[in-house]
C-alpha cells in the first residue's frame, strides 16, 4: 500500500498509523515494522487505552511521561537515526481526570515528549465536541474537542494554541539522556494483556528517581560506537518479573 501511495503521490508524507497496542504488547504490526516503514513513525497516546491509568493517577509520573516513554521506545527501533516521530493522536477526557486539569496535563505531557527530539508534530484529538444528537460514539468522545460545537475555543484549545506558538518560536531543547534502559529485541516478557508495561514501569521508576533515560535494544548494548554516537554512558538492565 505504501508503495502504491508513493507512486500515486510522490514526495508526500505517507505513514502507517497504528494504535498503541504494538508499543505495549506483541500483536498486529511489530514495533520494528512501524519504526521502519512509511515516512515517519506513528504514535497514538491515550492514558486510558494504553493502560497507564491502571497503574498511575492522571497526574503521576506514568501519565505525564507516558508519551515521552513511547517516543523513546519508538526511536530505538529506528534504523535511520534522523527518522522522525509523528504523534498522530493524543488526547484526554474529563472521564479520566478533572476537566480543569486537562490543559495542564496536555502541556506537561507534550513538553516532556518534545524533550526527546526528532518529533515531526503532535495532533491533539480532536477538533470539535460532537453533537449529542449524533449517536453511536462512546460517551467520552462527545467532549474531546479543542472547540465546542459552536466553534468557541475551550481551555484546552487556548492552551494548545499558546503552546504551539511557543514551540514554533523556541523549540523545546532535546534532553541529553546519558543513561539508557536496556530491553530485549524480541517479544515483551511478562503476562497479562499489556506486558510492555513491565518495561514502561521501570522507565517511569527511573524518571521518578531523577533520571530521564533513553532506551537501548539488547543487540545494540555492546556497540560502543553506537552508544557513543548517541551519548549513552550508563546502561541499566531491565528487571524481568517471574
Amino acid at each position: 500500500m505504501l508503495t502504491a501511495l508513493a507512486q500515486l503521490a510522490p514526495g508526500k508524507l505517507h505513514v502507517n498509523g497504528a494504535d498503541d497496542q504494538p508499543w505495549f504488547s506483541d500483536s498486529a504490526f511489530s514495533r520494528h515494522n512501524l519504526a521502519t516503514t512509511g515516512a515517519a513513525t506513528i504514535l497514538h497516546c491515550y492514558a486510558y487505552w494504553t493502560g497507564a491509568l491502571k497503574y498511575y493517577r492522571y497526574n503521576d509520573v506514568g501519565s505525564l511521561h507516558l508519551l515521552e516513554y513511547m517516543v523513546e521506545l519508538a526511536k530505538e527501533y529506528h534504523v535511520d537515526d534522523a527518522r522522525q516521530v509523528w504523534v498522530e493522536e493524543v488526547g484526554a477526557s474529563g472521564e479520566w481526570m478533572p476537566e480543569g486539569y486537562i490543559p495542564e496535563y496536555a502541556s506537561l505531557l507534550l513538553r516532556n515528549a518534545a524533550s526527546c527530539g526528532n518529533i515531526w508534530g503532535f495532533t491533539w484529538w480532536c477538533s470539535h465536541d460532537i453533537d449529542p444528537g449524533l449517536k453511536g460514539f462512546l460517551g467520552l468522545e462527545y467532549a474531546l474537542g479543542v472547540l465546542d460545537q459552536k466553534n468557541r475555543v475551550k481551555p484546552i484549545g487556548g492552551m494548545l494554541a499558546k503552546l504551539a506558538e511557543e514551540m514554533r518560536r523556541a523549540p523545546v531543547e532535546e534532553l541529553a539522556r546519558p543513561t539508557a534502559l536496556v530491553i530485549p529485541d524480541g517479544q515483551f516478557a511478562g503476562s497479562g494483556d499489556t506486558p510492555g508495561w513491565q518495561v514502561a514501569k521501570q522507565f517511569m521508576g527511573m524518571i521518578a528517581g531523577g533520571v530521564r533515560p533513553a532506551i537501548i535494544l539488547e543487540s545494540r548494548a555492546q556497540d560502543a560506537e553506537y552508544l557513543s554516537a548517541i551519548g549513552i554512558k550508563n546502561l541499566v538492565r531491565l528487571i524481568q518479573a517471574g
